[in-house]
């Protein structure tokens, strides 16, 4: 709040932009049903990844229906595209392999980065008894690795005009250190952990830069703006995927994990509402509730593994293509 209207004021005085010209054609061929499709297909795929597990069940009718709804709107929206006068997006871009797999990865590339982002400080507080602020800068280690890896991809792709191998070595090092973190249980150091997510940073910050990079010289210089959005947009997606398939995968274990230490149902509740609450236990519960939380856990490090995997695959799948001469 206290940065933006300084953002705000250098924006307005500074940034001098040519009036745009009213133009009734543009107005009258703008892909209505295109972006209805778009936004639709998202917030029914988001409503339900938002509401399943947390305001309704997974099987409910309600969430199968967001589910169902989203990727079929998505479906409809490149067909839409295909045929509209002036489209949202490039029918070229959706029919290139490069710009497809880019946006797949873009899409795991969220997922993996957020998810992580999200629960590692929630494992720091179970394990290592830090406080939610004490957490929080447990993930410098990740932002020190995300500052190292992408200017170093930035400079190799200036050296020697390559992007998307970044992203392929990046996203190696994310499968590396994704695939380590499943050992993560209670008797987990702090030193592997801050090692770990320096690596985990190095690949992401690779990865950020490569696929980025790689859509823009995919296309002819007009289309730079709208794939960028397109990656930016498919990230964003990915993100609260993670977020919410994380909690999905290891959420319901830890309820029923919890029920054998004869906890009562107010005290479960309060468990997997606040998980600094777990200190409030006595000395030999707590450990054993700890115990079962970081094994629960293990359920959405393996998910987090997984999107790693098909960030490295789909990354694998795209082409790189050639940088203009200078």
């Amino acid at each position: 709040m206290t940065i933006a209207p300084f953002t705000y004021a250098i924006i307005w005085l500074v940034l001098k932009l040519p009036a745009p010209k009213f133009d009734f054609k543009k107005v009258k061929e703008f892909d209505y049903l295109g972006t209805l499709t778009l936004c639709g297909g998202t917030t029914c795929f988001l409503l339900g990844l938002s509401w399943g597990g947390n305001t309704f069940p997974w099987n409910s009718a309600k969430v199968i229906a967001m589910l169902v709804t989203g990727p079929v709107l998505f479906v409809l929206f490149f067909f839409v595209e295909l045929y509209a006068k002036d489209p949202l997006v490039f029918p070229s871009m959706l029919k290139s392999r490069t710009i497809v797999a880019i946006l797949i990865a873009e899409f795991f590339y969220g997922a993996n980065l957020l998810g992580l982002m999200y629960y590692v400080p929630q494992f720091f507080q179970l394990v290592f008894g830090d406080s939610a602020t004490i957490s929080g800068v447990g993930l410098l280690p990740m932002m020190l690795g995300l500052a190292i890896g992408n200017p170093v991809a930035g400079f190799v792709t200036s050296k020697f005009g390559i992007s998307l191998w970044n992203a392929v070595a990046g996203a190696a090092l994310e499968v590396l250190a994704s695939g380590l973190m499943v050992r993560w249980n209670k008797d987990t150091s702090r030193a592997e952990a801050v090692i770990l997510l320096i690596v985990l940073g190095i690949g992401q910050g690779a990865v950020m830069s490569g696929l980025l990079l790689s859509s823009q010289v995919a296309v002819p210089p007009p289309q730079i703006g709208v794939v960028t959005g397109l990656v930016i947009f498919a990230q964003t997606v990915g993100d609260i995927f993670g977020i919410a398939m994380f909690a999905a995968a290891y959420v319901n274990k830890l309820a029923n994990s919890l029920v054998p230490l004869k906890l009562t149902p107010e005290q479960i509740e309060t468990v997997l509402a606040d998980v600094q609450k777990v200190k409030e236990f006595e000395p030999g519960l707590k450990e054993r509730i700890v115990d079962v939380y970081a094994d629960s856990m293990r359920n959405g490090w393996w998910l987090m593994f997984g999107c790693a995997v098909a960030l490295l695959i789909a990354s694998l799948c795209s082409r790189q293509h050639k940088f203009a001469a200078k």
